[in-house]
């Protein structure tokens, strides 16, 4: 079991909607759905295209940020999710949901 720290957004614009659906929410809206990527040579694909202009190391940081959020975290790992609310913990259920 390890113990991840996952903001929801940037600004912590996620941590409402992460709280109120049981989920872990990184932010980067304007990404489809990650399930399917397969490399982080795909990833880093997607996200140039989707987010043009990067610099090298900016990129190569935020793509290394989502393959471990999409790859890394495991089942019954725990989460800590930093919000300006009173702080709460969760872990990762079989189901892929969150058990706050």
């Amino acid at each position: 079991m390890s113990l991840w720290l996952v903001r929801a957004g940037r600004y912590g614009e996620q941590e409402e909607s992460a709280l109120q659906h049981n989920v872990a929410a990184i932010g980067w809206d304007d990404l489809p759905d990650l399930s399917s990527i397969k490399s982080k040579e795909e990833l880093k694909d997607l996200y140039e295209r989707v987010y043009p202009g990067n610099k090298k190391m900016a990129l190569a940081n935020e793509v290394g940020q989502l393959w471990t959020f999409i790859n890394k975290i495991q089942v019954n790992d725990l989460i800590v999710l930093p919000i300006k609310t009173p702080l709460r913990y969760c872990h990762r259920k079989g189901d892929g949901s969150l058990s706050i």
